[in-house]
């Protein structure tokens, strides 16, 4: 009768399991383990009752829940993948560090044997998981991320766990070497190192398989008995109580993982055994498996017809035509299933594995370069969102996509020019350099300068509004006796508006356009705020310019000279439109949990449109993965101008409960599609918002790991909370509806290379969002 290998063949079913698991953990369940819910509300014959984790095993959740009313059935199975790689990792370390000194101890080197000894000896007499409990609760090691967190451990159990492996091997080794084949070996002349490899290592394969398994089990082992110590992965260490100055923790892994599961045993174990009973029988059937199979490769290689020994040695003597041979024989076909199982294995990581890049192809080739707030071809495309989001699968948040709204009527500069005329003489300004235009009329101007610098303009405003005996008409009168300018109609007023804040100076202007239309106003202003406005907020009959320090210089210095210059503009309407849509999760328990994702649809050039649809296509992609919480896309109109952007539409009534949104993404900022610095903040998604916090943290990491260059954005700290000084809009979700927000955006001068950045290749918006969708993608998880 044909006698079976038992521990193999329930080792291999075990061991496989555990890797499909780890492969493809949503195949097994369609709950999210970070989903927290503490009350639960049950109602039965009519009444209400209330029930706070953990909930007992249930058809809901049928290994019930944790103390924070996660789902231990969801935890277990996602949390194999890190719990057991963690085995394997630490069983790799152990063989990387024993596997050398044991051989060379084995050849009689005295150090590696003295160290194989002397380590033993110290964790003989300190047990290793002590020192282990030790050195993993240090606070430098409390609070790691994973990444940290895993090397962590990986290095600190290793240090404690190689010398009994390494004493197990050399032993083994010194027993090859006194086998009489060795004896022959050394009088035909062979070096140590060919016999090391040639013989002894070969006879050393088959225990050194069995061992590997055999390790895998000690470490997972090692991985519980810390967990019971409340050591383990990502370990937050929350504060519980801080009643009498007696700080207690509350050890809790942001992370799935096994030994967290069995932090809480001291606890629970009376009150909920469940909570511990499962991660532990995970633990068990997992180094039962590992340690069956070890046994059972153990008993297959020990078979006096194994062939492992002489095919070791001819693999590592690299004949090639050996293993050719043995393949095209029945019987030497055995050879290709062990690495036919381990490309399998890599195959299918690689195939079921989530892929980030952007594949959608949005075409706007119909659509002009030019989509501005207000105009037919803002409608235009704001219609077509609209579409592709109800293509998509998306549902509009209220009755419609899209929401208007209402906003003054601005202009789009096509192009504009300045000069001063000092004594005949024409002197060209340069726009951004030397001025910038702020309000315009369309066409022609031409004005002399009145220069109000040396003026006190609140005390005159003071005079003028409350009339305490100098009113404005005897003012005018007094400066055009006192000016070579006798007509304030045809003169452009000069003022330093850095003395002045910009409600003040609009008042002022509104009021002296009572009793006078002057040809303009020039306000002298830092070079940091003469950026070229594209988009005007307003369009008024009388223009507003901007000009640098140094022209204001050469003005007061020429009290004669004249401005001269022409706007051409394009009106655009007072009607905004906002585009929403929400891409509803596929988990039923955390579906109504939102992260949203603001964009821009205006645009001014090729570039802008390229960028549009860099954003089409990431809205596209992330609509593609199967996201447990939904998705929110809000393109927003008017993000050239603060005064008219459409988010602050939304913000005063956004048609989503703030309480359910997790993080607010904005993006709107974006309308260059490639750039040399990515404007990039976390500070308002702060650690108290834990998701959104781990959202930004990841992004933070992913953006470092591509080399995309980051700045901070300009900001205050108000009360412990950031404030962006830029624009009002950047603030809006987070200090009017209170939703954590990641901000990212592109200055608009940064898509140029400049003098700092010529060394560096511009980014391409493309990479960020493809950043984007992994750590999306990823927060499922």
């Amino acid at each position: 009768m044909k006698k079976y290998n038992l521990p193999l063949i329930i080792g291999s079913l075990i061991v496989a399991f555990i890797v499909v698991v780890m492969i493809v953990p949503e195949a097994f369940t369609d709950k999210s383990p970070y989903t927290i819910k503490q009350i639960k509300f049950i109602h039965e014959d009519g009444k209400l009752d209330v029930e706070s984790a953990p909930f007992k095993p249930s058809d809901e959740a049928i290994m019930g829940s944790d103390d924070l009313g996660r789902d231990i059935y969801s935890l277990i199975i996602y949390g194999t993948k890190l719990t057991i790689s963690l085995g394997i990792l630490i069983a790799l370390a152990h063989f990387i560090i024993a596997v050398p000194l044991a051989m060379v101890a084995g050849f009689g080197n005295g150090f590696a044997r003295n160290m194989i000894t002397q380590s033993n000896i110290i964790f003989s007499a300190i047990p290793g998981l002590l020192i282990n409990v030790i050195l993993l609760r240090l606070a430098f090691f409390i609070g790691l991320d994973k990444s940290r967190s895993i090397l962590a451990f990986v290095i600190i159990i290793t240090l404690t766990g190689w010398p009994k492996l390494a004493t197990l091997i050399s032993e083994r080794v010194e027993a090859i070497l006194d086998k009489p084949f060795i004896t022959g070996e050394i009088a035909v002349g062979k070096s140590r190192g060919a016999i090391a490899i040639q013989n002894v290592f070969p006879h050393l394969v088959p225990e050194l398989i069995v061992l590997f398994f055999m390790e895998i089990a000690r470490s997972l082992s090692m991985i519980m008995q810390l967990g019971l110590f409340s050591v383990f992965i990502g370990n937050l260490r929350i504060i519980k109580s801080s009643d009498f100055a007696n700080i207690i923790y509350y050890d809790v892994s942001f992370e799935p993982e096994w030994a967290s599961m069995l932090s809480s045993s001291r606890t629970m174990i009376s009150v909920a055994p469940w909570t511990v009973i499962y991660p532990a029988l995970a633990f068990f059937i997992s180094v039962l498996g590992f340690n069956l199979l070890g046994e059972g490769i153990r008993e297959l290689v020990q078979k006096k017809n194994s062939k492992i020994i002489p095919h070791t040695r001819q693999l590592m003597s690299l004949n090639a035509g050996y293993f050719i041979n043995r393949i095209r024989k029945k019987t030497g076909r055995q050879l290709i299933v062990i690495p036919l199982l381990i490309f399998l294995t890599i195959f299918l990581t690689v195939i079921l594995g989530e892929d980030y890049k952007i594949k959608a192809q949005t075409d706007l080739t119909d659509y002009k370069d030019q989509v501005m707030i207000g105009s037919q071809e803002s409608q235009k495309l704001a219609t077509y969102i609209a579409s592709e989001m109800e293509a998509l699968g998306m549902e509009a948040l209220e009755d419609d996509f899209l929401v208007e709204y209402e906003v003054s009527e601005g202009a789009l500069i096509q192009s504009s020019d300045l000069e001063l005329v000092i004594e005949g003489a024409r002197f060209p300004l340069d726009l951004s350099n030397d001025y910038s235009i702020e309000t315009a009329h369309d066409g022609s101007f031409e004005g002399g300068i009145v220069d109000l610098t040396g003026l006190d303009l609140y005390d005159l405003y003071h005079d003028w509004t409350f009339n305490d005996g100098t009113d404005y008409e005897s003012w005018v009168e007094h400066r055009s006796q006192n000016s070579s300018i006798q007509e304030l109609d045809k003169a452009f007023v000069l003022i330093d508006s850095r003395l002045y804040n910009d409600r003040f100076l609009d008042s002022f202007m509104k009021y002296m356009g009572r009793y006078a239309k002057p040809e303009g106003f020039i306000y002298i202003r830092d070079r940091s705020n003469l950026k070229e406005k594209k988009v005007l907020d307003r369009v008024d009959d009388v223009m507003v310019v901007n000009i640098s320090e140094d022209i204001g210089i050469r003005l007061k210095d020429n009290p004669n000279a004249l401005l001269r210059g022409s706007v051409s503009i394009r009106r655009l309407g007072s009607q905004g439109r906002d585009v929403l849509g929400i891409y509803r999760g596929s988990d039923p328990y955390i579906q109504e949990e939102a992260i949203v994702i603001g964009m821009g649809y205006n645009y001014l050039n090729q570039e802008g449109k390229e960028a549009l649809t860099s954003q089409l296509d990431l809205m596209k992609s992330l609509c593609g993965e199967k996201n447990k919480r939904s998705l929110i896309f809000v393109f927003c109109d008017g993000t050239y101008s603060d005064a008219s952007h459409g988010i602050h539409i939304l913000a005063q009534d956004f048609p989503y409960s703030s309480t359910k949104i997790k993080a607010y993404i904005d993006m709107t900022g974006i309308s260059n599609q490639t750039f040399t610095e990515l404007t990039f903040s976390t500070k308002q998604a702060p650690i108290t918002r834990q998701f959104a916090w781990s959202i930004g943290h990841y992004l933070t990491q992913e953006l470092e790991k591509e080399g995309i260059k980051t700045i901070e954005a300009d900001m205050v700290n108000n009360g412990g909370e950031y404030f962006f000084t830029e624009a009002y809009w950047m603030n809006t979700m987070f200090w009017d509806r209170g939703i954590a927000t990641i901000h990212l955006s592109v200055q608009e001068e940064n898509h140029l290379m400049t003098s700092d950045s010529r060394k560096n290749q511009p980014y391409n918006l493309g990479q960020v969002n493809e950043i984007l969708l992994k750590v999306i993608s990823m927060s499922n998880y």
